[in-house]
């Protein structure tokens, strides 16, 4: 078998796995930090105005491997919720982009911290793929076929019940693309993420608080996935130390800052398994949360 053979298909192999581990890998600082990433009817549940970035670099020294990148921006005023997000997704030149407004509602079901959520995501989802890279025919038809397929409109739905110390939600994905035939001409791969499920519950302690959460989450094509996640915080709330067991074989740890309830910073590593997992490093995730409501309170004193 010539050499160009061999290399054909080790990049093949690498791309597929590279697209299906990016589509059923979910961000780690939706179990914490940024419930809305996970949830549409977690939108604006901590109440102000917040806005999000993230970063996720998949297996760094392999050329083209995936890269994650989000930004969120979710408000509450009173019972309703709001909010916007832009999640791209990126594996060689390959380019995943999904563009959602939201929309959730809190109704208060007890005289005490009981609340029930429920929310909704609509918007677009596109693939593109970058030409400015190729090696060949950039005018090559196929190519030009790839990038002319229209948007995807879609949407999620989510609900949720929170309290003081105990929560429960859950989330439907891609609601077209499950229960429709019709998707246009795009194609979101194999395997993605179909429902998710979590419960979560806050243990107050004299010097520290820990959060535990216990997720299930169904993929299409693949192997259900339960992440057993836990964070331990000091009492004044400002370090939290993360630790994640996920099913499919790998783990994540993390550590995070908060900054006088203005800001809060993340840091994560995943020991992400694979076909390849023995020749490429694991995945980094770096996440910012800005509260713009107190950072606005604090110039105004």
């Amino acid at each position: 078998m010539r050499p160009k053979v061999h290399l054909f298909i080790f990049s093949f192999l690498l791309m597929f796995s590279m697209n299906s581990y990016s589509q059923i890998s979910l961000l780690d600082a939706q179990f914490f930090q940024n419930r809305y990433l996970a949830n549409p009817a977690m939108a604006g549940l901590d109440g102000g105005l917040r806005v999000n970035l993230g970063y996720r670099n998949q297996w760094s020294n392999v050329p083209g491997a995936p890269i994650d990148q989000n930004f969120t921006m979710d408000h509450r005023k009173e019972k309703v919720g709001t909010g916007f997000s832009v999640i791209n997704a990126k594996a060689g030149d390959v380019s995943h982009t999904k563009m959602y407004g939201t929309y959730s509602y809190a109704l208060q079901v007890n005289e005490g911290s009981g609340k029930l959520h429920f929310g909704m995501n609509l918007g677009v989802q596109t693939v593109n793929f970058d030409t400015q890279n190729i090696i060949g025919d950039p005018n090559d038809r196929n190519i030009a076929r790839f990038n002319d397929r229209k948007a995807l409109i879609d949407g999620d739905f989510g609900f949720g019940y929170t309290s003081d110390r105990f929560s429960v939600d859950g989330a439907v994905y891609n609601l077209k693309s499950q229960f429709s035939k019709d998707n246009g001409d795009l194609n979101l791969g194999t395997d993605f993420n179909l429902f998710y499920v979590g419960a979560a519950y806050s243990i107050p302690m004299a010097e520290w608080k820990i959060n535990t959460k216990l997720a299930y989450r169904n993929i299409k094509n693949y192997t259900d996935i339960v992440d057993i996640a836990a964070e331990v915080r000091t009492s004044n709330n400002k370090l939290g130390f993360t630790g994640i067991y996920h099913t499919n074989k790998s783990s994540t740890f993390g550590i995070s800052y908060l900054h006088n309830n203005e800001w809060q910073f993340l840091g994560m590593y995943n020991n992400a398994q694979s076909p390849i997992s023995d020749y490429v490093l694991g995945t980094f995730e770096l996440a910012l949360q800005v509260n713009v409501q107190n950072l606005i309170k604090k110039k105004k004193k």
